[in-house]
């Protein structure tokens, strides 16, 4: 396992490539999806650039989300800290930061165990259907994940899992698969199904089929220590991590003043980024480029 920090690092800067579009700067990555603006893993920027101009890449990030009308969000990779130089610099273009969770990394070590038995089925889906997965994908997640696992089943770096009781889609689970190892993501068990071991059995039927067919690590990440039992019916094991995710978005008071004076959904799109305190933003609004290939990967940051 050593090294592996690393890689996730950068596989979690790169993973939003599979389903959302993106704009290369000179201090990381904007990723957005304008069919889906509240999903912020779909929406927001990554710095990778520690000496950059935290002000001018604040200011940029956003004029660039205001003028697609979506909340600017802006992440930090996977880290231990980030100095107080660059916090103040991100505050003062009106980012506030989240309160931050020293995160869980578990990757997959040994076989998976049992699979489900009758009357839950589980399979692989190429096709997202939502109505299908309304029991698992609720709770506020009915907003904006649907978008995400269409383009997940249907990309052919990833995987859908679905677990049903009597027809109905009760939990639910991804493999998105990099060039060095890939991560289980998207984890979903509907209320009323939970602690009964449908979670469980669905993410070691994902693995199961994953190390039958791949050799890369598997690995996963999350805030809750008590899903560590689930996980490890997976045949997942908790490693030394350490690291923590940095998130900073625009003020409450700042975004609800935005879309007061911008309620028609045309008006995101013609709002003009210098008055976000970024000139520079335009120029990123219109040279959009999509995803499609993912070859900006390799000259980034390789997984």
């Amino acid at each position: 396992m050593k090294g592996i920090a690393e890689k996730i690092i950068n596989n979690e800067i790169n993973a939003p490539a599979l389903f959302c579009k993106f704009e290369m700067t000179s201090w990381g990555v904007m990723y957005y999806d304008e069919e889906n603006p509240l999903c912020v893993g779909s929406n927001h920027a990554v710095i990778t650039d520690e000496n950059a101009d935290a002000l001018c890449a604040a200011a940029e990030i956003k004029g660039f989300y205001l003028s697609l009308g979506i909340r600017p969000a802006a992440e930090f990779p996977l880290c231990d800290g980030i100095s107080e130089v660059m916090k103040e610099d991100i505050k003062k273009a009106g980012f506030c930061f989240e309160k931050q969770k020293e995160l869980i990394c578990m990757v997959k070590t040994s076989p998976a165990g049992a699979l489900a038995e009758a009357p839950l089925v589980i399979s692989e889906e190429r096709e997202f259907d939502k109505n299908l997965c309304k029991t698992a994908v609720c709770g506020g997640y009915e907003n904006f994940l649907p978008a995400v696992l269409s383009r997940l089943a249907l990309s052919d770096f990833a995987e859908l899992y679905v677990a049903r009781l009597f027809g109905d889609g009760v939990s639910l689970c991804t493999v998105e698969r990099g060039k060095k190892l890939s991560r289980l993501s998207n984890v979903l068990t509907g209320p009323g199904f939970r602690c009964a071991g449908f979670g469980s059995k669905t993410v070691a039927f994902a693995a199961r089929k994953y190390e039958e067919n791949y050799a890369n690590p598997l690995y996963l990440l999350t805030e809750n220590p008590l899903a560590a039992r689930l996980y490890r019916v997976g045949g997942f094991e908790q490693i030394e991590f350490g690291k923590k995710l940095f998130r900073a978005t625009l003020e409450e008071g700042q975004w609800q003043r935005f879309k007061s004076k911008n309620k028609p959904k045309n008006a995101y799109r013609n709002f003009s980024a210098s008055t976000a305190l970024s000139t520079a933003a335009n120029a990123f609004v219109s040279k959009k480029r999509t995803a499609a290939g993912r070859g900006w990967l390799s000259a980034a940051c390789s997984k």
